[in-house]
């Protein structure tokens, strides 16, 4: 998966703000997900809300947080070498909890390494299931801007 966050330092703390996660790759469909459609098809997994991170001791030039997302997702499927949607998308429900250890490069600009845990409910489409997209995950940010 590919994509952004953007936050706002509450205090030294704690940073609120949103992010946008995609797919990247082609994942293929189950044969049968949807048998009126011919030809293969992917599985195209979106999802956006909120993020929540807390610093312990952020002056630190290696400190480690614990951080929280909370939102929506989609999932659809399109036929395969193409953006052509097929079928309807289905709506559910993302909780991802983390861990982190950030470093700071410079005073602008931090690398930051999580580990997480996301969980999906609310998943109906035919042949896939909640566990199909929940599962641990690694993720490397690079942190830009004031700290």
């Amino acid at each position: 998966m590919l994509g952004g966050r953007g936050g706002f330092n509450l205090t030294s703390c704690l940073v609120v703000g949103g992010s946008l996660y995609g797919t990247l790759t082609e994942i293929d469909a189950p044969d049968e997900a949807l048998t009126e459609v011919p030809g293969p098809l992917d599985v195209e997994f979106d999802c956006f809300g909120a993020d929540v991170e807390y610093h312990i001791r952020p002056n630190a030039s290696t400190h480690f947080t614990v951080n929280g997302f909370i939102g929506g997702g989609a999932v659809r499927f399109e036929r395969d070498k193409t953006d052509e949607q097929m079928g309807e998308s289905d709506f559910l429900f993302v909780l991802e909890p983390g861990v982190g250890v950030e470093q700071r490069v410079t005073g602008w600009f931090h690398l930051h390494l999580a580990l997480s845990y996301r969980m999906v409910t609310g998943l109906e489409q035919r042949t896939l299931e909640n566990a199909d997209f929940s599962g641990p995950g690694v993720a490397l940010s690079a942190k830009l801007g004031r700290f």
